[in-house]
């Protein structure tokens, strides 16, 4: 279980604050939109029925989302990416987006006033800080993965006499 962890766990979570940040968009619907960016362009692909909330619109972007995410996850269990350097990046890089979202207005009251809830504020600051945190977390990885590889080799070459 633990070896695909991220395979059902980022689709999962993408899913999950993708949903929910359709249930609180924000203004023009524009908070969903960049926070499920990685399945909105299947809407324009197939050319989708004309009315937003139409259920094939964001049950096709949540599905296509979620694909990607789980594909996403296998590349991450395959470099063996730690949990808990991923979760780091995660919680950091949500926290940062939620409070460069929300202080780009003069006031608390004006930002809400503007995307109406702090809930569309934290579904698509987690799924952008998901974004960063994969491919940080991946990149990160495949630095150190590298490093090993050649200290290894290093460490195991004949000694010269």
């Amino acid at each position: 279980m633990k070896k695909y962890l991220y395979v059902w766990l980022l689709p999962l979570v993408w899913s999950i604050c993708s949903f929910m940040s359709f249930q609180f968009p924000g203004d023009e619907y524009g908070l969903y939109a960049v926070s499920s960016i990685i399945g909105i362009w299947i809407a324009i692909v197939i050319d989708m029925p004309g009315d937003i909330h139409h259920p094939a619109f964001w049950m096709s972007i949540t599905a296509t989302g979620a694909i990607i995410m789980a594909l996403i996850g296998w590349g991450l269990s395959a470099l063996r990416v730690k949990l808990k350097l991923w979760l780091i990046l995660h919680i950091c890089a949500a926290a940062l987006f939620f409070l460069l979202a929300v202080f780009s207005y003069p006031s608390i009251e004006k930002a809400l006033s503007k995307n109406g809830s702090w809930w569309a504020y934290i579904f698509s600051s987690l799924n952008v800080g998901l974004y960063v945190s994969v491919i940080f977390s991946g990149i990160i990885t495949g630095i150190l993965r590298i490093i090993q590889k050649k200290k290894s080799a290093k460490d195991t070459m004949p000694v010269k006499n």
